[in-house]
């Protein structure tokens, strides 16, 4: 069974194929990117210092000297307590750990097509005829 998969009949053509065909293609398709590589690779990088300095002046800053001493802001710790406290509410509990499948269910065809019973259009039952 499966014999002329295994024929080097097969694999002599597989192998020719791979150098003629596919081969210049996947050279081409490297040669490309290469080329991109080497396009942004030359680009200037943009200066990220610049954007990382900060200045401080001494007079701007919201802090008292003690504040600035120990650390610490009663209005920031009183925020960040709040922040907390609302970010833990919002949390679901899991009642259950275990990982149910989705159901998938099968997509519905927006084209309807009339019912047909024996060559002709079936319609709903009216009156006896005359």
């Amino acid at each position: 069974m499966a014999k002329g998969l295994r024929s080097s009949r097969v694999k002599t053509n597989k192998s020719k194929l791979r150098a003629q065909v596919f081969g210049p293609v996947e050279d081409a398709r490297k040669e490309r990117l290469s080329a991109q590589l080497l396009e942004i690779a030359s680009r200037p990088r943009a200066s990220t210092d610049s954007d990382t300095k900060m200045v401080q002046n001494d007079d701007e800053t919201p802090f008292s000297k003690s504040e600035m001493a120990t650390g610490t802001n009663k209005k920031d710790e009183a925020m960040d307590i709040d922040q907390d406290a609302g970010v833990k509410a919002k949390q679901p509990a899991h009642s259950s750990r275990r990982i149910q499948k989705r159901v998938r269910y099968k997509a519905k065809s927006s084209m309807v097509f009339p019912i047909y019973k024996q060559g002709k259009k079936v319609r709903p039952r009216t009156k006896a005829r005359k």
